[in-house]
This record gives C-alpha cells, sequence and structure tokens, in this order.
C-alpha cells in the first residue's frame, strides 16, 4: 500500500540556489533521512526539487508542508522536520 506524504520537503534548485548550495542541503536531507526524490519515505517524507522560486536574494529556500525557510541551516530544517514528526504521532494517537 503507498503511502501519503505528511511532511512535504522542496528545496529550490534554481541557479542562485544551486549556487548557494541547495544540491548539498538536499542532499544531506536525503542521507539523513534515507529519501529518494519523489518517492513518499516509510514515515510519510516526500523530498522534491523545486524550480527557481524567485526570490533569490534570500539564499537556498526550502519549503517544508508550503512555508517558506530561508537561510536556515541544514541543524534547523532537521530539528523542524523532526518537529513536525513528533507533532503527526502525538495527533495519530
Amino acid at each position: 500500500m503507498k503511502r501519503d506524504a505528511v511532511t512535504i520537503i522542496e528545496v529550490c534548485v534554481g541557479l542562485n540556489c544551486a549556487l548557494s548550495g541547495s544540491y548539498l542541503l538536499l542532499e544531506n536531507i536525503k542521507t539523513h533521512y534515507n529519501l529518494e526524490i519523489g518517492s513518499v519515505s516509510d514515515n510519510g517524507i516526500l523530498i522534491v526539487e523545486k524550480e527557481c522560486v524567485r526570490d533569490c536574494p534570500c539564499g537556498v529556500i526550502i519549503f517544508i508542508n508550503g512555508l517558506a525557510y530561508k537561510q536556515k541551516s541544514f541543524k534547523d530544517i532537521i530539528k523542524y522536520i523532526d518537529a513536525l514528526s513528533i507533532r503527526k504521532h502525538l495527533y495519530d494517537y
């Protein structure tokens, strides 16, 4: 049975974001959660590449469930994703 995505992570890979490290961030998130681009993981996380969002002066932009996060570190992003997962499990019971 195919799982629905609970947490959707979109990483901008436009030229400016790519030059600012978006692919490194994307790879780090994929490795941390053992994800494949475009596939929903067992814990309900979907990660995708997003075309340029036209907010280039802000550095790498990542969307988590539709909310934009600009100039955040890998550590900050992981904390937020983990908090979403914990919150989701609390409401499942």
